[in-house]
């Protein structure tokens, strides 16, 4: 492990011009750390929902999503040892009033727990272009990093509508 201590004894050992590019190399090989660090930190947190479509999915995920093709919610295909799927569907509305549309999904793990942050809104515009994708399916993140979901809506706790698999 290199420690500030050794750093400073390197450069000090060193001359002027050795010295600044000791410093700089090392200031540099920092900055790649604090980055390859950070990075993975992302890809990590994008992992653990993933948007798929419903044709490149299994037969036994398309049949459950079929199932529920008429009713708004929020339903969970899960199968012990396999991969768990969230669908988001708004399929009805009252004439007269906002039509719902999943506007984006974020997801974290804390304390083995999946939150999943829904955030919905809404349009008195029935030709808006956003309604027209009222089934969104997201793969979940592995089952070993969490062993239990909540799911909020626009910031208040929810729960699903019905599970399967």
């Amino acid at each position: 492990m290199i420690t500030i201590g050794a750093i400073r004894s390197v450069i000090l050992s060193q001359g002027g011009d050795c010295m600044r590019r000791t410093l700089i190399t090392y200031a540099v090989l920092l900055l790649a750390l604090l980055l390859a660090v950070g990075l993975t930190g992302c890809r990590d947190h994008e992992a653990l929902v993933k948007e798929v479509k419903l044709q490149g999915l299994r037969h036994d995920v398309q049949e459950f999503a079929r199932q529920t093709e008429d009713r708004s919610g929020i339903f969970l295909y899960s199968r012990a040892g396999e991969k768990q799927y969230l669908i988001v569907r708004h399929a009805s509305v009252t004439q007269g009033e906002e039509a719902q549309y999943l506007n984006g999904i974020q997801a974290q793990v804390q304390d083995h727990t999946l939150n999943l942050y829904l955030e919905e809104q809404g349009t008195k515009d029935y030709q808006d272009d956003r309604l027209k994708r009222n089934t969104r399916i997201f793969e979940l993140g592995k089952v070993t990093t969490y062993d239990t979901i909540r799911i909020y809506r626009n910031g208040a706790e929810t729960s699903i509508d019905l599970a399967g698999g």
